[in-house]
């Protein structure tokens, strides 16, 4: 059976951020899993693409069965 992850925009079964922030060295944001929060995510990249790209991540990561912990020390947090 074949599945679908939506990321970037909120729909159901998906990964998105909210509360993005820049930040001296890049950007911050809350990450969101089929509408719970799974936690902060703080990279030094910038830009729309980049946090897509992050999104993309964790959301691959979390359907090999990574916890969140293990994809946050990842991200360096």
């Amino acid at each position: 059976m074949r599945s679908c992850v939506f990321y970037e925009k909120p729909h159901k079964n998906n990964y998105y951020a909210k509360n993005i922030k820049k930040t001296e060295f890049g950007v911050e944001f809350d990450v969101y899993e089929n509408f719970l929060r799974l936690g902060v995510v703080s990279v030094s990249l910038l830009g729309v693409h980049n946090i897509i790209n992050c999104l993309l991540s964790i959301a691959i990561s979390r359907r090999l069965g990574l916890s969140w912990q293990k994809i946050k020390l990842g991200f360096g947090k």
